[in-house]
Order: structure tokens, then sequence, then C-alpha cells
């Protein structure tokens, strides 16, 4: 952005995971902000936040992120969350995440969706492509690439 590169990235190093921030002039030497700049803090959440994906538009920063989410007894799936930024480092939370998740009718997506890849287009809608799993056992690790659409923010 200008002459800045911005990443967002899910810090690994210990557990809770979350989402940290860093810039850079070249893209060679960072500079890490001290801190995550997105937590844990919502009841679907559980465990780690990943995959963040973050795109400028309208003056604001969106974010799309994965978590496992799971309540109570349920077993444990992937879903992916979002966040809205005026700066790239204050988020808010949509106060109904996870804003997409698996489908149990689909056997190819019944458990996990995350790892998602985001473009807006020329239309000012949006196009989301998310790798999937069905429920354990595992023969596959990510079994299909899916697609979604999406009008935007507040729909």
């Amino acid at each position: 952005e200008g002459r800045v590169y911005k990443l967002w990235y899910s810090d690994v190093t210990r557990d809770p995971w979350c989402v940290r921030y860093a810039e850079s002039a070249d893209g060679v030497d960072w500079s890490l902000r001290d801190g995550p700049v997105l937590q844990l803090d919502q009841a679907w959440e559980h465990s780690r936040l990943f995959y963040p994906t973050v795109l400028k538009a309208d003056g604001q920063y969106l974010m799309w992120y994965g978590s496992y989410s799971q309540h109570g007894t349920e077993e444990m799936k992937t879903a992916i969350g979002f966040a809205v930024s005026p700066d790239g480092v204050t988020w808010q939370k949509h106060p109904v995440n996870p804003v997409f998740g698996p489908d149990p009718s689909r056997d190819w997506e019944s458990h996990y969706t995350t790892s998602q890849s985001v473009l807006r287009l020329p239309d000012g809608s949006w196009r989301i492509w998310y790798a999937s799993r069905p429920k354990p056992p595992f023969v596959h690790k990510y079994f299909a690439i899916g697609t979604a659409s999406w009008t935007g923010p507040g729909t």
C-alpha cells in the first residue's frame, strides 16, 4: 500500500494462535507490531485463529480468517470469520461470526471450510475460494476447492 508492504499472519509460536501484523519498506526487513491485532474473543472461536486474508476496499481493511469452532460437545469444525478495521491494526469482528462455515449436507465440505482467497469483482460483489474437508477419518486432508459469492459487509 503506497510504499509500505503490509502483512497479517498467524502467530503459531504459542497457544492460542493469534493474528499479528508487520510492515516493510522493501519486503525483506520487517518491523513487527508488538502484540496481536486479532485474538480469540468470540464464543465460536476455539484454540486458534489462522489463514488471515486482508483486502482494502472503500477505505476500510477487511479480514477473513479461520478458526476452529466448537460449542459444548459439538464436534470441532473450522469456519471463516470476518472483521473490519479503519487502520489495519484495530479490528471489529462481525457480531454474527462465523460468516461462512461447513455445510453438513455436502460430504465434501461437511466439517472444514478455511484457507480462503477473496477477490472483489468489477460489479462490487465478492468471490471467495476456500478449501474444504469431509468429516474424519481423513483420507484427503483438503478434499475440494469451493467457491461462493457475497454482496458485501452488512448483508
